[in-house]
């Protein structure tokens, strides 16, 4: 039986052939003069499903809010060190934070559907962003989204009613343009995470753990 120094090992060699998408080096966040976090240096690589966890109140959430910069939503916030995604620093002036935001997307802990239907939720993103050009392509794109989340033999019957109801919308985040999903909290189900999984070594990918 393998311990778990030797499984961490076989773990990190078998994924530092995979390129590192997204890279944190030295971050550090402040909440006006308290400390956050220190000195956090990790790669996320890509196709690579990477999870962060740690007991409440460790920094998981603070330290993912940084990844598509909503802590710039906080007046007291500030954020040092670098965070790079595809080589580009996240944080120089240049950037456009929107772009980012549909770049690198979250799933938070309490959902938040728009008062709209199962599908109309799905399908604001790539109607917005001008991914799809006929009502078939959004079609093909709400389906193919439910089904990477393993939702769609649940609601294929009532895609059409409200999406404000008992709909597990965590899972419904592999959609459209975010590339990357950050879940900020441990507490999603079995189903969702298993469809995070599998739909990562569809692509290619592995899966990967952190310990905050």
């Amino acid at each position: 039986m393998l311990t778990d120094a030797a499984v961490e090992e076989t773990l990190q060699n078998r994924t530092e052939d995979l390129p590192v998408k997204m890279r944190g080096s030295k971050v550090r966040v402040f909440y006006g003069e308290k400390q956050a976090l220190f000195d956090v240096d990790l790669n996320v690589r890509q196709k690579q499903v990477t999870a962060l966890i740690g007991p409440s109140g460790c920094g998981k959430s603070t330290f993912l809010r940084c990844l598509n910069r909503m802590n710039d939503t906080i007046d007291i916030c500030r954020v040092e060190g670098e965070i790079t995604l595809d080589g580009q620093d996240i944080y120089d002036p240049k950037v456009d934070v929107v772009e980012l935001r549909a770049r690198v997307g979250m799933v938070f802990q309490k959902p938040n559907p728009f008062p709209k239907s199962i599908y109309e939720n799905i399908a604001y993103g790539p109607r917005i962003h001008g991914l799809v050009s006929s009502k078939s392509a959004l079609d093909e794109v709400v389906e193919s989204s439910l089904q990477k989340a393993g939702l769609f033999n649940e609601v294929k019957d009532r895609l059409h009613e409200p999406g404000t109801g008992p709909f597990r919308w965590p899972a419904a985040a592999f959609v459209h343009r975010a590339r990357h999903c950050g879940f900020a909290r441990g507490d999603l189900d079995g189903r969702t995470l298993l469809g995070a999984r599998s739909h990562c070594h569809r692509q290619g990918g592995r899966t990967d753990r952190r310990t905050a």
